[in-house]
Formats: structure tokens, sequence, C-alpha cells
């Protein structure tokens, strides 16, 4: 079994991996929409101020639907969250993570699913994708804090366990 150090580095090794993962499709889509965009990413991060076609929807649907990056950004978080989960007993943080990463099909009539990807990505804009993907990027570290507050509350000590105790005392 891993120390909680261990886990804690590991679970956060993973948060990055997945977020410089969405950083580099971001900047693909940048470039892939219109490669005159170069200059929106030359400072290492994205300035939506110097986007040129943020109305395209193209592009962007080709990259992530057909090419199948939606799919591949579908499978990291699945993966992520299977993690998170084999790595805590907490019982509470499997429905804190469904909310906050939640890639379920999408109901859109009373018979009828799309995948995630379609509902995610399909006929929006370029910078709505964008806006999208740094959302989930924000819903990744939100989870990392939920993984992290639940493997805090057990600790540790001299062999046996303490678990941290809610107080009203300040």
């Amino acid at each position: 079994t891993s120390g909680r150090g261990e886990v804690v580095a590991a679970a956060h090794q993973k948060t990055d991996e997945i977020e410089t993962w969405i950083n580099d499709l971001k900047r693909e889509l940048v470039i892939a929409t219109e490669p005159a965009n170069e200059e929106a990413i030359a400072g290492g991060k994205i300035d939506c101020s110097l986007i040129i076609r943020k109305d395209a929807y193209k592009t962007p649907v080709d990259i992530l639907i057909i090419q199948g990056k939606a799919s591949q950004l579908a499978w990291k978080i699945r993966e992520y969250k299977k993690y998170l989960l084999s790595e805590s007993a907490d019982a509470d943080l499997a429905s804190k993570l469904d909310l906050l990463l939640d890639i379920s099909e999408v109901k859109i009539a009373d018979d009828e699913e799309i995948p995630w990807e379609n509902a995610t990505f399909e006929h929006r804009t370029f910078v709505s994708i964008l806006n999208t993907l740094t959302t989930i990027q924000i819903e990744i570290r939100l989870a990392e804090k939920e993984f992290l507050k639940s493997v805090s509350e057990i600790t540790d000590v001299g062999g046996q366990q303490i678990i941290a105790v809610e107080t009203n005392y300040k």
C-alpha cells in the first residue's frame, strides 16, 4: 500500500498530465483553426483577444469529433476518475466526482441519447469550445481537491489511523 504522501503526489501528477494534455489540445485547436493565431499562443498561454475566427466551428469539430480528440479526452477523464476512486476509501467521493467529471451520455429526447463528446463539442463555436475545455480543467482541479480532502481525513500516526474530526471550535 502506498503512503499518503505518495498517493497525493501521484494524484497531483495525474491531474497535471490531463491538464497539460488539454492545454496542448487547446493550442492545437487555436493553430488549426487559423494559422495566423500563432501570436495568440506566443506567450505560452492563450490570449483570446488575439484569436482570429472565434466563431469558426468546422475545424474544431473536425479535430474533436472526426479525429477523435473528444473521445480521447473522455477516456482520460474516465481513467482519472477511476484512479482517484481507487485510492480513496471515502464513500462520498464517488458522488462528488460524478458531478464534477460527468461524461455520461446526454438525453436529448425521451428515448434518445447522444455521446458526451457530441453534446459537449458539436455545433459549438471555437471560442465556446475553448471555454468548455477550460471549464473541464477547472473541474479536474476541483476533483483533485475533493480527492485530497478525502485522503487527508484519515491519517496514520505511529501505525494507528487517526480520523480527523470536524469541529465548530476555531
